[in-house]
């Protein structure tokens, strides 16, 4: 017999037999897709037809008129696949059919909105393009230079945004150097902030925030790394890390954005008093801003880790040279990238500063305010979003301001500049902007909202951010700057004041600078805001609100907890320098009593388990047997899991008792003498894992009430008998296993905690017994044993001699 290596025909090859095979012939086959992804050599010349190529790109964006809506979504969905499939014989044809792609490209031409799904396919063919013939697609797009203006009026569409925001993330591969500077060169980023126009709808504010929030994302993360990672590239990840990084900082779209003519553009638009939609310019302009500080912070964050590897990486090499020969060194920040750092957000924090005023008067009067609004506690007046993003705005800054003044970089990131080229840095922007917060008095505004709003949490997240990073810069730079020339030896110092020790005496002096302004805004939050007042107040009212019936914990108080304890840390360091008007009240008696009671009681209370206290396993008795689980010493913890899964019925009954082993259950029991100390006991078979001090001081405790327990559970304490006993009196211990097994569960069921409860309920009831009367008698408790007379047996079964002898002199009188 011969193996036939021909390749079997499928349906659509036996089309390609047809003289005059159409298009659309092809598009209703089920298998099409799949055979084409499969590299079918008879679609993957019919495709690469450029009469096919037309069509294919036409029924993408403009199917003919006369097919149904089922077939035009179909047909365009099965090109767009077919065109997106990577085949490269496809892919060049389109190339090469320039008038073909020309025409696909008018589809952009047309007026907003474009159609969703057609501006979908458009885009995934086009970053095919993009991704595999990128040469020849920036060759075409450059060549049509309204290409991109027609992207941009159609920016809105997020399919089309993904075009321009793939141009920008290609920057970094050789093929497309200049793309950064050509679209730089064609305003891009001036025609995207220009849409910020109030006159313009809530709609395009969002889509135009999100398409700048996407371009800082792409600006800031390498694609080269990227791929590196997704390919698993070892090599090019080292290679990356090693070398300086290049996107630091962003590129130059993102220094644009941050440029004063663009910030004053952009904040004009959001400060518009008279247009109908400037409230949308602010809540999205504002965002834009927050990512654009919040892409900073990264940025210090990175210089500081680029800063780690290098120092850890020649520590470990002056242990062992040997060991890193053949690695490559981190290399440390460079120079340009310090420069950066001192430059970058000078012009942003110098425009909000100039228009810090304009920030008050909204915080004062918001425009989308227009009275109450029902809700669920009455008419209340809503704090509003164009409030909230302007106070989100304030703690970015401040957050700026921490991140920079204790960076360890601090005294290479405050650049020195040459003179002729000196500009204003960071530092004296932060310290001008922090200066304008306390003479506007922001921040005792801001404090003002949060106690009129005590069900906006995210306000008081805001708000307490805000406070948290200024009392931890001012008590950083106090601390830093603390320094005394009476120690001599440097390790005495703090690791705070060992920086500020090794800093030019120009930095030290900025530092300072930086610290005095704090400062001021420290003092403006507890005098002029008067925050320790205020809290006292609101812990009043809300115990006042919780008298009441139905009342409620006010929802800033646990904000207030956490600000508490920061005013508590700074008053410890820094104290000395606020005025005696401050000091005065936080050493007064209601501050004290605050601390002392209120807030105590409070971090107590939190400090709890919300479960409330751990359950004690010792409370866990296996009332059958009269022994706690510690009592035994298991030779393995499968005889610890059988055991448990004995008293606890876990588990599937016929495998458990097919499972236990009844002479080990037995040696076990025989293996503890029942005399040994309770105490003992527990010591030798517990663990520090198994429970704590106060649980071993709580069982210890009760282990005094255990008898009683027993007692209260069975009527009289001589009933709790373990089964070796049970059998020797029964059966003279002759049984075999499986009659052992028998008996076992008969004794079981007479024990089990469900009768023994429901004979104790019954018993209790009953109040005409006398106190001195004994427990329930045998028969009571074991009437529906019949079987192997066990009742009988059991009622002549003694447990010490005194017993015996009354159970024996009682049959007697009977």
């Amino acid at each position: 017999m011969f193996w036939s290596f021909a390749q079997p025909t499928t349906v659509i090859d036996d089309l390609f037999n047809q003289e005059d095979l159409q298009l659309e012939t092809l598009l209703e086959e089920d298998d099409l897709l799949q055979e084409c992804k499969a590299h079918n050599s008879n679609l993957i010349r019919y495709f690469s037809n450029p009469e096919i190529i037309k069509k294919l790109l036409n029924y993408i964006t403009n199917p003919p008129e006369e097919l149904d809506e089922l077939k035009k979504l179909k047909y365009s969905y099965l090109s767009c696949e077919i065109l997106s499939c990577d085949i490269w014989p496809i892919l060049d044809a389109i190339m090469e059919n320039t008038d073909a792609l020309v025409d696909f490209w008018k589809f952009v031409d047309r007026d907003e909105p474009l159609e969703i799904f057609q501006a979908s396919y458009f885009c995934k063919v086009n970053l095919v393009l993009l991704q595999y013939k990128l040469p020849e697609m920036l060759q075409f797009i450059r060549g049509h230079p309204d290409i991109l203006s027609k992207i941009l009026k159609h920016i809105s569409s997020s399919p089309i945004a993904e075009i321009l925001l793939k141009l920008i993330s290609i920057s970094d591969r050789e093929e497309a150097n200049g793309i950064i500077e050509w679209l730089q060169q064609e305003k891009v980023i001036p025609n995207l902030v220009s849409r910020f126009d109030p006159f313009l709808d809530d709609e395009t504010h969002t889509n135009i925030a999100n398409t700048l929030i996407d371009i800082n994302s792409v600006s800031y993360t390498s694609p080269l790394l990227t791929n590196d990672l997704l390919t698993a590239n070892i090599d090019g990840v080292n290679s990356f890390l090693s070398s300086s990084i290049t996107n630091f900082g962003g590129n130059a779209l993102v220094d644009e954005l941050k440029s004063k003519e663009i910030v004053e553009q952009l904040v004009k638009y959001m400060l518009d008093e008279k247009a109908p939609n400037s409230t949308s310019s602010l809540i999205h302009g504002t965002t834009v801003i927050i990512d654009l500080i919040r892409r900073y912070c990264g940025d210090i964050e990175q210089a500081e880790y680029q800063q780690h590897q290098y120092d850890h990486f020649q520590q470990e090499n002056i242990r062992d040279e040997n060991q890193y020969q053949d690695v490559v060194p981190p290399n440390p920040p460079t120079t340009a990238q310090f420069e950066k750092l001192s430059l970058a957000l000078n012009d942003l924090l110098n425009v909000l500063g100039n228009n810090l005023e304009k920030f008050e008067y909204l915080l004062l009067h918001p425009k989308s305010i227009n009275g109450p609004i029902p809700t669920t506690l009455g008419e209340v007046v809503p704090l509003g979003t164009e409030r909230l993003r302007v106070c989100e705005l304030f703690a970015e800054v401040i957050h700026l301001q921490y991140l920079y003044s204790s960076s360890p970089l601090f005294d290479r990131i405050v650049f020195e500049q040459k003179e002729e080229e000196k500009k204003r840095t960071l530092v004296e922007e932060l310290i001008t902007i922090t200066d304008k917060f306390t003479e506007r008095k922001m921040l005792p505004i801001c404090l003002n909202l949060f106690f009129e709003f005590p069900w906006n949490n995210f306000l008081h997240s805001v708000v307490y951010d805000m406070i948290a990073k200024i009392f931890n810069t001012c008590s950083y730079l106090v601390t830093a700057t603390n320094l005394t020339n009476e120690v001599d030896d440097e390790n005495q110092l703090s690791a705070e004041e060992q920086m500020f020790s090794s800093l030019s005496e120009e930095t030290k002096e900025r530092m300072n600078m930086i610290k005095n302004s704090v400062i001021k805004l420290t003092d403006s939050i507890l005098d002029e805001g008067q925050l320790p007042q205020k809290i006292v107040k609101a812990q009043k009212l809300n115990d006042e609100e919780e008298k009441k019936e139905k009342g409620l914990r006010l929802g800033y108080m646990g904000h207030l907890t956490h600000i508490s304890d920061e005013i508590c840390k700074l008053m410890s360091k820094c104290s000395n320098q606020f005025s005696d008007k401050i000091n005065d009240y936080i050493n007064g008696k209601d501050w004290n009593d605050y601390i002392n009671n209120s807030l105590q009681e409070t971090k107590n209370r939190d400090c709890q388990a919300l479960g409330g206290q751990r359950p004690n396993n010792d409370t866990i008795t296996n009332i059958s047997f009269g022994y706690q689980p510690q009592d035994f010493e298991y030779d393995s913890q499968e005889d610890q899991y059988r055991l448990n899964i004995g008293a606890t019925d876990f588990g599937d009954e016929e495998d458990d008792m097919n499972e236990f082993d009844v002479n080990g259950f037995e040696s076990m029991i025989s293996s503890n003498n029942s005399n040994r100390d309770s105490h003992e006991r527990f010591f030798e078979n517990s663990s520090e894992d198994e429970m704590d001090s106060s649980e071993e001081e709580d069982w210890i405790n009760g282990l005094d009430n255990q008898d009683k327990l027993d007692s209260n559970l069975l009527g009289q304490s001589e009933w709790t008998a373990d089964f070796s006993d049970f059998d020797n009196h029964i059966n003279g211990g002759s049984l075999d296993d499986q009659d052992k097994l028998n008996d076992w569960a008969n004794f079981d069921e007479a024990f089990s905690p469900d009768k023994i409860n429901a004979v104790n309920i019954s018993t209790s009831s009953n109040d005409s017994r006398d106190e001195n009367t004994s427990g329930l008698d045998k028969e009571n408790i074991l009437g529906d044993l019949d079987n192997n007379n066990i009742v009988d047996t059991l009622n002549n079964l003694t447990l010490d001699e005194k017993e015996s002898k009354d159970t024996n002199n009682e049959g007697d009188s009977k």
